[in-house]
């Protein structure tokens, strides 16, 4: 048995889910389904963009498999509200974007019901599936037993009759989800723009240069519509070909927001000025290994204590995890083993995925310098520089 997902290049439209039998005959579906994630939400991770491999983005494509059903038996009044009363799937990733995603932190996808529209449409999540509560139901029914089955996500064409995703701003159940909702609301402000990098690296190494960084970053703004794709298809335009960190970075002071994007808008915007110098592109930040001489002492004391903790050397590292390390000492101290206990010990053996998962994972003042430091090591590890 598949679980199909088929959602749209523009995700501000609903895509399709079906399952497949044995036999390769529909079980399941087609339904509609939701896999946008709110622009609210994403913003006040940093994830402006909305970006599939960062938390709180849209729907990771790739392949998974059915870990688990989740009931709602026990649940809130609010948790019914949010996923719908009838229960969760979730999903575990196996392959492709989604395992990307997962490495540095979007440890489950759910597949959920609950929070339509007042007309009815289904609304956004934090990056999860969503289902109008019947097809949900039916589809409990169908994969009942089922656990393992393998799920694919794949981008298709937008179809002709699909509605429109109601953006639902006050949804925050976390990411990964959680029927508790977040525990905390995160450190404010944060420097949106600090995601350029990322996507440059995801969406230009990673896939190959695969995917249209144009319209990506159209669905990273807060009032991207149906008349801006339309124009696109219609005209034949196909936005390839300038990485979007470097796209970004050329154009991260000159920019106003504007007035369409309101109170969001501008706060984006006034942070892109603020931090544009960290939105370079990657190939420039990680062959450049030039140190201001305040990082000097840090430096030199964060590799002795690495040389001793680690079979391999610190001056043996790519220039990319020399400044990551030597980031986070300017803003931790040399003691980084006692202040990101689980990012050293990560490090110190090697686990590179590992250390980038703690750094995310972490929450405390210091979001700036982890998020570029898990940049830097996460582009080495695309690269094939760290193993």
């Amino acid at each position: 048995m598949l679980i199909r997902i088929e959602l749209p290049r523009n995700r501000d439209f609903c895509g399709c889910l079906l399952v497949l039998d044995d036999a390769g005959k529909i079980a399941f579906g087609p339904e509609w389904c939701a896999g946008r994630a709110n622009d609210a939400a994403a913003l006040r991770r940093g994830n402006d963009s909305r970006s599939c491999l960062l938390p709180y983005g849209d729907t990771p494509l790739g392949h998974y498999r059915l870990r688990r059903f989740i009931s709602m038996r026990d649940a809130s009044d609010r948790a019914l509200k949010q996923f719908g009363r009838f229960g969760i799937v979730s999903l575990g990733a196996t392959g492709g974007q989604a395992l990307m995603a997962d490495s540095i932190g979007r440890f489950e996808i759910w597949i959920h019901g609950g929070c339509a529209a007042p007309d009815g449409r289904l609304a956004s999540t934090n990056g999860s599936v969503r289902l109008a509560d019947p097809a949900m139901f039916a589809l409990l029914q169908v994969l009942k037993g089922r656990e393992g089955a393998l799920c694919e996500v794949v981008e298709a064409e937008r179809r002709a009759q699909a509605p429109h995703v109601w953006e639902d701003g006050f949804f925050d159940e976390g990411d990964p989800p959680s029927l508790d909702g977040v525990e905390s609301e995160p450190e404010w402000p944060i420097p949106v723009a600090m995601t350029a990098p990322l996507r440059t690296i995801f969406l230009g190494e990673y896939d190959g240069g695969g995917t249209d960084t144009g319209v990506v970053g159209d669905q990273g703004k807060a009032g991207g519509s149906a008349e801006t794709e339309g124009k696109k298809e219609g005209e034949g335009i196909e936005a390839k070909g300038e990485p979007i960190g470097a796209h970004d970075a050329g154009k991260a002071g000159a920019e106003s927001p504007s007035r369409e994007g309101g109170w969001r808008g501008a706060i984006a915007g006034f942070f892109r000025s603020l931090y544009r110098d960290t939105t370079v592109s990657h190939n420039v930040r990680y062959t450049d290994d030039a140190q201001p001489a305040a990082r000097t002492d840090v430096r030199g004391a964060l590799a002795a204590k690495f040389d001793a903790a680690s079979a391999r050397k610190f001056a043996d590292l790519p220039a990319a995890a020399q400044n990551a390390f030597a980031g986070l000492g300017q803003a931790y101290g040399a003691d980084l083993d006692t202040a990101l206990p689980g990012f050293w010990s990560a490090a110190a053996a090697g686990r590179w995925p590992g250390a980038v998962q703690a750094l995310l994972r972490t929450r405390d003042q210091h979001i700036v310098a982890r998020t570029r430091a898990a940049d830097l090591l996460q582009g080495a590890i695309v690269q094939g520089a760290l193993s």
